[in-house]
């Protein structure tokens, strides 16, 4: 038998100590439920939603820049896709995305990439 049980079968508690009493029982066992982190395991979890945000804001960026090249110029050569989808930069990034509303052709944009390599590729 549980020692709760056995406590409580054994003694009887006015009510607004018996309230009591659970309360402190329930935030117990909450406690007991919720691993506790240390500072190195905080800040590694910290970091990895910080790379977490900056992979999900480089990936939306080049599906942006994919969609307005579509929409202004229609299909997409896979090997410009594939290019896009391989820059890591995103100051490189930021910067096609602003061109792509300037430039004339897929062919101009192809060579802006060249022209601005990032340092990952």
């Amino acid at each position: 038998m549980d020692l709760y049980k056995v406590i409580d079968l054994m003694m009887t508690l006015p009510p607004e100590l018996q309230s009591s009493f659970e309360g402190k029982i329930n935030e117990y066992e909450e406690q007991r439920k919720m691993p506790l982190l240390s500072n190195i395991e905080r800040r590694a979890m910290e970091r990895g939603q910080a790379i977490g945000q900056e992979r999900g804001q480089k990936t939306s960026t080049q599906q942006h820049i994919i969609k307005l090249l579509q929409k202004r110029f229609g299909e997409l050569p896979k090997n410009l896709l594939t290019t896009i989808n391989e820059i890591e930069d995103m100051s490189l990034l930021e910067y096609l995305h602003l061109e792509t509303i300037s430039v004339n052709s897929v062919g101009e944009f192809a060579e802006l990439i060249k022209q601005n390599p990032s340092e990952e590729n």
